[in-house]
């Protein structure tokens, strides 16, 4: 073997800077960092982990809901949270993830004009629906979703007391999961009604 080579093969392997990150992560690099300050109380990994699935969790998901043709002037966003658990994220019973649905609405319309609101979500193919429900004096409401991808549609109705709507879609939004699908091209959400 050529003393070259020999040299090589007996050098001690340097870790990198991702491997290095790597096992701090994990918390088994006291050796590498030899000589650099350290923190007087370290943080376990698995409670670093544990702070960052939490904070995720409270932090909310922001959906812009899209107005229709028939929005009437109004617009809105809805926020997503995780359902609260003692596990950091929650799932229904068939493996999906649970949130809370918030929804506020703006509008330049005097209160007596405000009609009837009713918010909905459903899935995107729209075979599944479910009424989060009335939209209240102060343009607000909430909920709570068990699907994976959702649309969350606001309509105006005559009555509250309908399991689906009948009058004209005025706001739209996707859940983050289905982003990477596109209903523009929908026709209900073009001429703003639904199925009846």
């Amino acid at each position: 073997m050529k003393k070259s080579a020999l040299r090589l093969a007996l050098t001690p392997c340097r870790p990198t800077r991702v491997m290095t990150a790597f096992l701090l992560v994990l918390g088994t690099a006291p050796a590498l960092t030899a000589g650099r300050a350290q923190p007087p109380h370290p943080i376990p990994a698995g409670a670093r982990i544990c702070r960052a699935v939490d904070a995720a969790r409270r932090t909310p998901e922001r959906i812009v809901l899209e107005p229709t043709r028939q929005s009437l002037g109004f617009t809105g966003t809805a926020e997503l949270t995780f359902a609260p658990s003692p596990f950091g994220v929650t799932v229904s019973p068939d493996g999906h993830h649970r949130y809370d649905v918030r929804i506020q609405l703006k509008t330049i319309r005097h209160e007596a004009d405000v009609p009837l609101l009713i918010a909905w979500v459903a899935t995107p193919d729209l075979s599944r629906r479910m009424k989060l429900g009335v939209v209240g004096a102060d343009l607000t409401v909430s909920g709570r979703v068990d699907w994976n991808q959702f649309l969350v549609i606001v309509t105006a109705e005559t009555s509250a007391d309908v399991d689906r709507w009948h009058g004209p879609i005025l706001l739209t939004g996707r859940s983050p999961s289905g982003r990477m699908h596109t209903m523009a091209g929908h026709g209900i959400f073009q001429s703003g009604y639904g199925f009846c």
